[in-house]
């Protein structure tokens, strides 16, 4: 038996999996009814394929009788409603870069007068998995004994609890540097 991941490159393709998930997750939900009542609103990967659309709209309209769906980036929903849109449409953020990284991939999306400058935006093929997968190899080559121990969950904690994203990357290599240069 070989499980295998509903996504390829954080973009949908298999749809009894997701069937599945999306049964999980609204009965967590506590939809216990037959069809959907309210309308749903489904965040996917930038430049998805219509194809996944087309499979996740056939799930919702003809599995769960969902009244309306709409699609979206979830990362540009995030920067109009951390930047108050949401509160005031009339002023509308001007500039800005959002950055957003997900299992295999990053994406960098610049903002220039509150629109998305599509023809800027860029792809890097790192995203947590890759974080994760050389939390392992260290750890590994580190520790050789503990290479049976070593548990994907695990080494999602390790990159969870135990790693930190700096705000003031320069001031934090500067505060490395003297430590290390006192011992």
């Amino acid at each position: 038996l070989q499980l295998k991941s509903p996504f390829d490159r954080d973009v949908f393709y298999h749809q009894n999996s997701l069937e599945q998930i999306l049964d999980y997750v609204l009965t967590n939900l506590g939809v216990t009814d037959e069809s959907l009542t309210n309308p749903v609103v489904i965040t996917e990967a930038l430049c998805a394929p219509n194809y996944s659309r087309k499979l996740m709209s056939e799930l919702l309209f003809e599995c769960y009788d969902a009244p309306s769906a709409a699609y979206g980036v979830d990362s540009l929903f995030s920067y109009l409603y951390n930047t108050d849109y949401y509160k005031d449409t009339s002023k509308p953020p001007k500039n800005g870069l959002i950055i957003s990284s997900s299992h295999y991939s990053t994406h960098i999306l610049p903002m220039v007068d509150s629109q998305w400058d599509g023809a800027n935006t860029r792809r890097i093929n790192i995203g947590s998995y890759h974080s994760t997968d050389m939390i392992q190899k260290s750890v590994a080559t580190r520790y050789p004994f503990l290479k049976q121990k070593i548990t994907p969950e695990s080494l999602q904690y390790i990159a969870e609890n135990m790693t930190v994203c700096a705000n003031d990357y320069k001031g934090q290599l500067d505060y490395l540097e003297s430590i290390y240069k006192t011992k």
